[in-house]
């Protein structure tokens, strides 16, 4: 049951972030060479059937789908294997790294910004990090820099 819970939260994220990444799941099937309809399959969207054995095979799931595919998505999206692996999303190459969900919330919201609300970011956390440096020893050790 947990697993089937972890596998629709992920599906469940997983359409969010290829909406807000593409703004559609057809131009992201698109843009990873794969059917539409396979995406479909793959996210939990059940196509109309009577027959409950039809449906069951119409919802793979993340989990039901073939490495390909997985692979596809996980590229398309800059995602690690081992994080949807994990029924996380978690940024290619940074799977060594805990983030916290509070810090992964507002990595999320920084990928979503125009380039003009990046650069904004960007300077505010320049502007801070210069700011803190005075702080010394305290400084040093929570960013390892000094």
């Amino acid at each position: 049951m947990a697993d089937e819970v972890q596998e629709v939260k992920i599906e469940m994220l997983l359409k969010e972030f290829i909406l807000k990444r593409y703004r559609s799941q057809t131009a992201f099937a698109k843009e990873i060479g794969v059917p539409n309809s396979t995406i479909d399959t793959i996210l939990g969207k059940k196509k109309d059937s009577d027959d409950e054995g039809d449906k069951k095979r119409a919802s793979k799931g993340i989990m039901g789908a073939s490495f390909t595919n997985i692979t596809k998505i996980a590229r398309g999206l800059g995602l690690s294997l081992d994080g949807l692996a994990e029924g996380k999303l978690i940024p290619y190459g940074k799977s060594e790294t805990k983030f916290s969900d509070e810090e992964w919330e507002m990595i999320t919201k920084y990928r979503n910004l125009d380039e003009r609300g990046q650069e904004n970011v960007n300077h505010t956390l320049d502007h801070e990090h210069e700011r803190a440096k005075p702080f010394g020893e305290d400084y040093q050790h929570v960013t390892g820099h000094g």
